[in-house]
């Protein structure tokens, strides 16, 4: 037998005057132990008399009378277990395997501690099923039992009873402090007692977590697939007599009496179907969402594209298990297999052709839409036009394999325009930048598609070494001439008229001479 206590760490309700915050998300926690499904929790209720004179503020005629609605409120939310109220005499012993409520000044000769209200101490065995829970009130408080606000005497807290046995019944059933685990809820299974005076949605959602009704198989298993065999067996956390299950798709049976659903799905598609599984507790009920896919091509709808001339292959592939293929017109050159699914030849004529393919099988056939791409010829011209400073006048002629009659482009920079008659890129930038131009060359027989890289650059000054400046200008490598006895390259450029030559070297850095 294991002993655990739930004080003010875990369990105990401390003393606080500042109200819960709002919730953000469910934040219930659960204390590791719960009750064996079937279990009647006895409760043992040795509150004794009201002091003289005392009245309690909502209408108890005993604290036991108290305790009693606190445990059927919790006995609204729960199926699997209920407590039951007993007007007890057993003396309180821990250990005695009777859960016993009672007030006391000590935790059976352990002080309760400073601002301690209550403490639940409970026992378990060695598969965390609890066999005992004893809770203890702390006497020394000057206790009553109402609803609202935090009540207080001569500056001094008046615990209201009720709420504070609803939070320690939820330890009862496994709850833990929310608050604790970094889940800013409203709670009154929270830590600190506040304002708080009745089970919150997150306090029910963690009891009926526990303890509620439900259908525990995955409500949303793997997609079935049309024309193709499909099972799912419903499956709970009671023992139901009877299943039921509405919106099934066509094909699929439920066996009322086992909770399986099977059959062969004959409609592709997303369905929601209502669950109810029923037994001598209850009913449970949940949404299953059954998703039924038609078979499909595998094989990519986008094919590298081909020239004409060179050979092609394509491979259909399904995931029907498919036991032949058709198409629809294929492109002159190319032809199919029908057994393997092959798509093979020399395409002989360019062009973008939409081929619709399918794969049959024994259950569904799936088709899909095929794009190909083949090209007459290919751009035979530098895919890297030569490198030009901007302002400087530049050339580019476009060839192609493909005979072709006119010529198109696309990302030309500003300044620049095509003779779409001869294939001519010519003009004259004046922005620096990289530009990559789309291609196209227009023959007898289909197009012709590639790129060209252009590079504009402005003069600027780089250094080249720490302390040296190399400086650029707008000079045709022609005319540059490497000095291999020294550090120099010289140019020369005409220019208004005249003969300049410029010089580079260590001594004379960037400097320029007349000649």
């Amino acid at each position: 037998m294991f002993r655990r206590v739930l004080r003010t760490r875990l369990a105990a309700v401390t003393v606080v005057t500042a109200v819960a915050v709002a919730p953000t998300a469910p934040g219930y926690v659960f204390n590791g132990y719960i009750w064996r499904t079937g279990t009647n929790i006895a409760m043992q209720l040795s509150l004794g008399p009201l002091p003289r004179g005392t009245v309690l503020q909502d209408g108890s005629p005993t604290w036991n009378a108290s305790a009693t609605n606190a445990l059927a409120t919790w006995n609204q939310q729960i199926a699997l277990v209920k407590f039951a109220a007993i007007a007890s005499s057993v003396v309180p012993r821990q250990g005695d395997r009777q859960n016993s409520v009672f007030f006391s000044s000590t935790v059976y000769g352990q002080s309760f501690g400073a601002n301690t209200l209550a403490v639940t101490l409970y026992f378990s065995d060695a598969s965390k099923f609890f066999t005992e829970t004893d809770t203890l009130f702390n006497s020394g408080w000057q206790w009553n039992s109402y609803r609202g606000p935090l009540q207080y005497k001569a500056g001094r807290l008046a615990p209201d009873f009720h709420r504070v046995a609803l939070h320690e019944f939820g330890h009862t059933l496994g709850l833990g402090h929310p608050d604790e685990a970094g889940q800013p809820v409203t709670a009154v299974m929270n830590s600190q007692t506040s304002n708080i005076d009745a089970l919150t949605a997150d306090d029910v959602a963690g009891a009926r977590r526990l303890y509620a009704l439900r259908i525990t198989s995955s409500l949303s298993p793997s997609a079935a697939k049309l024309n193709v065999p499909f099972q799912y067996q419903i499956q709970t956390n009671f023992g139901p007599t009877s299943f039921s299950a509405t919106g099934l798709p066509a094909g699929l049976q439920l066996n009322a009496s086992t909770g399986l659903i099977s059959g062969v799905p004959t409609v592709a598609g997303a369905f929601e179907v209502t669950l109810q599984a029923t037994g001598g507790r209850g009913t449970a009920t949940a949404i299953l969402h059954i998703v039924i896919n038609a078979p499909r091509i595998t094989s990519s709808l986008f094919p590298p594209s081909v020239v004409v001339g060179n050979p092609f292959f394509y491979q259909i592939t399904a995931d029907n298990n498919p036991t032949s293929f058709g198409t629809s017109s294929l492109p002159a050159g190319l032809t199919l297999d029908p057994a393997t699914g092959t798509i093979s030849g020399t395409p002989t004529a360019g062009g973008y052709y939409s081929v619709v393919v399918t794969a049959y099988s024994s259950s569904a056939s799936a088709s899909a839409t095929v794009q190909l791409t083949i090209f007459a010829g290919v751009i035979t011209s530098s895919s890297n036009a030569p490198l030009v400073y901007a302002g400087s006048h530049f050339y580019y002629q476009i060839t192609a394999s493909n005979q072709p009659f006119s010529f198109s482009a696309s990302g030309l920079p500003p300044g620049l325009s095509l003779n779409a008659a001869t294939g001519i890129i010519s003009g004259t930038v004046g922005q620096r930048g990289e530009f990559v131009v789309v291609l196209t060359a227009h023959g007898p027989n289909g197009d012709a598609q590639g790129q060209v890289g252009i590079n504009f650059y402005t003069p600027r000054n780089v250094a080249a070494a720490p302390g040296n400046t190399v400086a650029w200008w707008p000079i045709p490598a022609a005319r540059l001439v490497y000095d291999p006895a020294r550090s120099r390259v010289y140019a020369s450029e005409t220019f208004e008229g005249r003969n300049h030559s410029y010089r580079r070297s260590d001594a004379n850095r960037g400097r320029c001479d007349q000649g």
